[in-house]
């Protein structure tokens, strides 16, 4: 309960937090989705295209850990 009251004070910090460490952890792990080896996929169809980049990937787990945090 003292958890989630706290939380509750400051969201928007904790997303952000939260935010920045899913980030390094996917920079870290270089998932095949969006990396070829170290550099980062285009965006299209086709042979080592992909049509969510990392930017879209970035934008939409922002907005997925804001309303995780503002709901919670």
């Amino acid at each position: 309960m003292f958890l989630f009251n706290f939380v509750k004070n400051k969201p928007l910090q904790y997303s952000i937090i939260v935010y920045i460490m899913s980030l390094l952890i996917i920079n870290m792990i270089k998932p095949k989705m969006i990396f070829i080896e170290d550099k980062k996929k285009e965006f299209g169809i086709g042979n080592n295209k992909t049509l969510f980049p990392y930017m879209v990937q970035c934008l939409l787990l922002s907005i997925f850990v804001y309303l995780v945090f503002n709901l919670v």
